[in-house]
């Protein structure tokens, strides 16, 4: 595991083993719209004017190869289609909107995410701001407002994604609504390894038992912390941890 100096403000192992270039760029401060490399970042609740897409829908904590297994298979369907690919996110945690107490345990905090999600071949990373609100709306109601608001023609539905108030819905009500809507719903395909479904709870599970191999196998890359590191004491003692930290 690479540990490199981040701009002489701190330390941080590599995004990708080996590289220190992202694909897309550096993710840039929070506004209604950017365009990083090619892929715009939405980020406001303002309509925007968007082509038709192929859309999914997640947290993608840990953007891990689960993850870039599921924008693969939307990104081919809208290259079928001649639309663009969404992804749909949300800067915080859908159950901390309905209970201020829950803390998540993030593999990536929003700047890492939106970062490996720019390395990613999809046009668009929208923003999805989760409010009381939104909670309240049923899956029918969502879907209305995704097909209405960013123009989403195609929704690619996670093997195990349930959304709306409750998540009392399931795949074939998606597939129901979708028909009235407009929209055509598509369930993906989960990556599944020796038994194992690649998702950001096995990966937090693996790390918590220690097993960083496995991890970096399922995120596919090193997982890393970024941050300052701050030493109290002697430039002395400064100075040997950054030495092993590098060593590490």
């Amino acid at each position: 595991q690479q540990v490199g100096r981040n701009g002489g403000q701190g330390w941080h192992q590599n995004l990708l083993p080996g590289s220190m270039e992202m694909k897309r760029g550096s993710p840039r401060p929070a506004c209604s719209s950017s365009t990083v490399g090619w892929m715009k970042i939405i980020t406001d609740e303002i309509k925007q004017t968007l082509l038709p897409c192929v859309a999914t829908i997640g947290c993608f904590d840990g953007l891990h190869r689960g993850h870039r297994f599921l924008i693969k298979q939307v990104c081919k369907e809208a290259r079928q289609r001649n639309f663009h690919s969404a992804l749909i996110t949300f800067p915080v945690h859908p159950r901390q909107v309905m209970q201020s107490s829950y803390r998540p345990q993030w593999l990536t905090c929003l700047p890492q995410k939106t970062a490996l999600i720019q390395q990613t071949e999809a046009d668009y990373c929208i923003m999805l701001p989760f409010t009381k609100e939104l909670s309240l709306l049923s899956a029918r109601e969502f879907m209305q407002l995704l097909r209405e608001r960013f123009n989403v023609r195609v929704l690619v539905i996670g093997y195990d994604h349930r959304f709306g108030h409750n998540r009392c819905e399931g795949f074939d009500d998606y597939c129901q609504y979708g028909k009235e809507l407009g929209i055509e719903v598509i369930r993906a395909q989960a990556l599944i390894e020796d038994g194992v479904s690649i998702s950001s709870s096995v990966i937090r599970k693996v790390l918590k038992d220690g097993d960083i191999q496995h991890a970096n196998h399922y995120l596919g890359y090193h997982y890393y912390l970024d941050g300052t590191v701050v030493v109290p004491g002697s430039n002395e003692k400064q100075a040997q941890l950054r030495r092993s930290l590098n060593e590490a």
